[in-house]
């Protein structure tokens, strides 16, 4: 989280029995925008937690009283709220780092440390604020950059004439920022969505410009084409990077006349409406290879939102959690829901490849197949047809360990490129060989 830019300050809770240490990483995290509880035990640091929430745990490994790994086992044995914790131990070992991992940390620090590094980490671990459930100034996420794309949107209502691209991973919300944008707009208008990719390309022109009555065979009435249907208010043209170049040709005369001609028609209908596109395609790239019209993406590219992958933003997958499990609630009220600490630390130790898309699914299922309503770390678990992909740290080995982030690293990346081998192995800086090899022994089809 980027503290500079966001008002909620994270609590980091700093158990170190070392008063040189402790008092020098007060001063530092104080300094970086945190708020710091700092104890020299263990058990003054359990007693602290059971009356004061705090963000992030900065724990040594050895500790007068117990070490941190006992420490850590008892905050979950007695089901505290156990947020994110990182450990500093100046006795690093492999033994420490797989027993630390598999109990649920999510980093691990060896002394001597760089404090930037340190503070770099802290930095970049899930933070998660408590919002007010009416609190609408968070629709989008709690993370800086879903927070700074929502500030942008909500700006960008008042100029409606102007197009929208969104771009990123299928699965990241694009169409909620489209649907966030069109209720800005505060219009009456309504909001219609088309998928160009599920259209056949034979259809695509009727589908988008509407045909008159015998136009061709089956035309037995006159229809109106998504144009039509959202004048005065937001068209959303999703995956735009599949729209055929014929189409493309007249989509862009389209823009710059804001008319449409039906199909079989010869009177141009004016359009009076939001125009939103949106792709998880690189168009760039498209442009090059002859695949997209450089003269429309320059078009639509005029005010351009990227939505970074949910990876990228783990503040806000519990966020997205609760919310999936309060509408699920509001469906079944007769059967509450609970999402467990365990839960928690698997959800934000997954990399969710599919996105806010695979985490809404797993939610729902988890939802459903939890023992007395209380969703445990067993009750989340990765998609049927990735059995090598794992939630928490349960393998036996740090190497196993190691492997399964190497070879989930490959998959995102791979995703996000479409499956592009050389820009992938530009992306994870090594050769493509390296790449290939790599695939073959984690079982990575392209």
């Amino acid at each position: 989280m980027n503290l500079e830019t966001s008002e909620f300050i994270p609590t980091v809770c700093v158990i170190e029995d070392d008063p040189i240490m402790g008092e020098s990483l007060r001063q530092r995290l104080s300094m970086e925008g945190f708020d710091v509880d700092i104890y020299d035990r263990a058990d003054a640091a359990y007693q602290g937690l059971q009356h004061q929430d705090c963000d992030i745990i900065l724990c040594d490994i050895r500790l007068p009283d117990m070490n941190g790994i006992e420490f850590y086992q008892k905050l979950i044995d007695d089901d505290l709220q156990v947020p994110p914790i990182v450990f500093m131990t100046a006795h690093g070992s492999v033994e420490h780092a797989v027993d630390v991992m598999k109990l649920g940390a999510t980093d691990y620090i060896t002394k001597p440390f760089r404090p930037d590094e340190l503070i770099d980490r802290l930095k970049a671990i899930t933070i998660i604020p408590q919002t007010n459930e009416n609190d609408c100034e968070c629709e989008l996420g709690v993370s800086s950059s879903m927070l700074s794309i929502q500030k942008h949107v909500k700006n960008l209502a008042r100029y409606r004439e102007t197009p929208l691209l969104i771009t990123g991973e299928s699965g990241v919300g694009k169409e909620v920022v489209a649907c966030y944008l069109h209720r800005q707009q505060a219009n009456s208008g309504p909001y219609v969505a088309v998928n160009c990719s599920a259209i056949p390309e034979s259809l695509i022109e009727a589908e988008l410009f509407g045909h008159e009555k015998g136009a061709f065979t089956g035309a037995s009435k006159t229809h109106k084409g998504v144009f039509e249907q959202a004048h005065g208010g937001t068209l959303l043209l999703d995956e735009i990077g599949d729209m055929p170049l014929f189409m493309q040709a007249k989509l862009l005369r389209v823009l710059q006349e804001r008319s449409i001609k039906r199909v079989g028609g010869e009177q141009d209908i004016p359009i009076s409406s939001r125009l939103i596109f949106a792709t998880n395609k690189n168009l760039e790239e498209l442009v090059k290879k002859g695949l997209f019209r450089e003269d429309l993406y320059y078009r639509i590219n005029i005010i351009h939102t990227s939505v970074p992958a949910l990876r990228k933003r783990k503040e806000d997958i519990i966020w997205l959690a609760e919310r999936f499990i309060k509408e699920h609630q509001e469906n079944y009220p007769e059967m509450p829901v609970t999402l467990h600490e365990s839960a928690k630390r698997a959800l934000v130790q997954y990399s969710w490849p599919g996105n806010i898309r695979e985490l809404k699914h797993n939610i729902e299922r988890a939802c459903i197949m939890s023992n007395n309503g209380i969703i445990r770390e067993q009750d989340i678990t990765p998609n049927e047809s990735q059995p090598n992909r794992v939630f928490g740290t349960n393998s036996s080995s740090l190497k196993s360990y190691l492997e399964i982030l190497e070879k989930e690293k490959i998959e995102a990346v791979l995703l996000q490129n479409d499956g592009c081998i050389r820009k992938t192995a530009e992306d994870l800086n090594i050769c493509r060989k390296s790449l290939w090899e790599k695939m073959k022994k984690y079982g990575i089809k392209k």
